[in-house]
């Protein structure tokens, strides 16, 4: 009863703090589109399976703390089946977030053609879909190792290509530094909420004991990222419109027929 407990606490902090931090990052995005800026569909997915976690949390935690069984099928296992889905999505929109902010970044023009609207849609409607079916038929070993290695490499090209950023104007250094703004809010939420989880899953997989005390801790942190998510939504999309910005004011100081 007492990993209970602990994983109800969790949800309960996770719903009470991050219901506003969602509602303020979904007014910031609204006012940065009427602004001209651009909102990724990786950004929108990211905030529904905060949203989807949010509206199951209280119905699980209701579950956690009347001991209900979550056997096959029952009503229980129905609603941590769509709340370990929405956790899995946001891992993966998470980083991709992160990845398309600092590479657009790094590549200003080439990313706007390529990570226009139809690419990031796709691929986000492609991740929906595969892990709601995945996760709902299989748990094996393999498919778990693929759902914890993808974000990690994710994360290291993210990285790369963050270091790779140039400094060799005023210009440059600015997008260098939102580029590791962006990166240490990525990599934060991913050590600290989600890679524990994905090293017990990683490791210990398969015999891992579903009551173990370390795999109920590593879930109940998780509960948090439905404020940090959200903050990394903002983050990206004020740090790109700022460089883009900045770039089109450079550009149009150095034309010889601008105004």
């Amino acid at each position: 009863m007492a990993d209970e407990i602990w994983l109800s606490l969790f949800l309960s902090a996770g719903l009470c703090v991050g219901l506003p931090t969602v509602i303020w990052a979904l007014y910031s995005l609204r006012r940065h589109q009427k602004a001209g800026g651009h909102v990724s569909a990786f950004i929108y997915s990211l905030i529904a399976s905060d949203i989807l976690e949010l509206l199951l949390s209280p119905f699980l935690n209701t579950c956690f703390l009347q001991g209900i069984p979550s056997h096959d099928r029952s009503p229980c296992w129905m609603l941590c089946f769509s709340f370990a889905g929405a956790r899995i999505c946001g891992l993966h929109f998470h980083q991709l977030v992160a990845f398309e902010g600092v590479l657009f970044l790094t590549y200003p023009k080439p990313s706007s053609h390529f990570f226009g609207v139809v690419f990031p849609t796709a691929l986000s409607l492609s991740v929906w879909i595969f892990v709601s079916g995945i996760n709902g038929f299989t748990t094996g070993y393999i498919i778990n190792l693929i759902f914890c290695v993808v974000p990690v490499i994710l994360a290291i090209i993210t990285s790369v290509l963050t270091f790779r950023l140039p400094r060799s104007s005023v210009g440059l250094l600015s997008h260098k530094r939102s580029g590791f703004k962006v990166l240490r809010t990525a990599l934060s939420t991913l050590i600290v909420l989600y890679i524990p989880c994905l090293v017990i899953y990683s490791m210990d997989f398969p015999g891992l004991d579903s009551e173990s005390s370390w795999l109920n801790g590593a879930v109940a942190i998780m509960s948090l990222r439905v404020v940090t998510e959200p903050l990394l939504c903002v983050l990206v999309c004020r740090e790109t419109y700022k460089c883009q910005t900045h770039a089109e004011t450079e550009t149009q100081t150095h034309d010889p027929g601008s105004g």
